[in-house]
């Protein structure tokens, strides 16, 4: 371990890293970047045999960050994973990647979902929102044992079209080419779809239950609602007033520039810094 502190994102030989750590004295940490609720404790479950392992392994760093504060409060609540709420690691978004803005002028035409083709990711919501308002355009981007059942609807519905998994460049392409994007999840950490739509000037509807209001302002830089018929309301007022949806791309825009991996990561610096220093070291 030719390093003085290591980054590990996901949990690969960690039964192998962690007691390697503690015997070269070298700081391990790691980032909690979503709600360890019912769906993903089973997704960890399957990977470490146990509830109780799954929780031991988060003891075993010399520090765990969560992404969000919501994030934060969640898991250490329900779970006991500690976690910092006032030192967050926050993702960002690579801009000049991303960075093909949409027409800001242009009023709300088309509306974008990516992301897996499953019921808590709000799929059919997007679908809902398709069958309800005909004249808009609805894209949707990803795949999952779901895709025939969406594509399926996709046949009774022609505003509706269903892209499949689409590799990054071409995702960059459609959301150059949409007004918003949605995600109705219940459940995620700090989704980088919503950067990467910002990149491109397009701003996000989402869910409030993970925490979004603490990244995002309502109204603003994008927009939060409760459920499909608060979310088709809100859409129906961006139709009816195109001004404030150019607001919100401009707005957008900012987002994605605040959330810029070169200003990210002077926080990452910070931290590691911060954990490298005698004093933290020590205790």
């Amino acid at each position: 371990m030719w390093s003085d502190i290591a980054y590990l994102p996901h949990r690969r030989f960690l039964s192998i890293l962690q007691p390697l750590a503690r015997l070269l004295r070298r700081p391990l940490f790691t980032t909690v970047e979503g709600l360890l609720d019912g769906p993903n404790i089973a997704s960890g479950v399957a990977v470490f045999g146990s509830r109780a392992t799954l929780l031991e392994s988060y003891r075993g760093f010399s520090a765990c960050y969560a992404i969000t504060r919501a994030v934060a409060e969640y898991n250490r609540q329900h779970l006991g994973i500690s976690t910092d709420p006032d030192h967050l690691l926050q993702l960002g978004v690579d801009h000049a990647v991303h960075s093909k803005p949409t027409d800001p002028k242009r009023g709300l035409q088309s509306v974008l979902f990516v992301g897996r083709l499953i019921e808590r990711k709000g799929i059919f919501e997007v679908i809902e929102l398709a069958r309800r308002r005909p004249g808009l355009s609805v894209h949707i981007a990803g795949d999952s044992e779901a895709v025939q059942m969406v594509a399926a609807a996709a046949r009774s519905l022609p505003n509706l079209r269903v892209h499949g998994l689409l590799p990054q460049n071409q995702i960059a392409d459609l959301m150059s080419d949409v007004d918003l994007l949605l995600l109705p999840s219940r459940s995620e950490g700090f989704p980088r779809v919503v950067l990467e739509a910002a990149c491109a000037g397009v701003p996000s509807i989402l869910y409030p239950d993970y925490g979004a209001a603490d990244w995002l302002q309502d109204g603003t830089s994008g927009f939060i609602v409760n459920d499909v018929d608060d979310l088709i309301t809100r859409i129906d007022a961006l139709t009816a007033n195109p001004g404030e949806l150019t607001r919100a791309k401009r707005r957008a825009l900012e987002l994605a520039a605040r959330f810029d991996w070169r200003v990210i990561i002077k926080d990452w610096e910070r931290e590691i810094e911060r954990m490298l220093s005698p004093r933290h070291t020590s205790g």
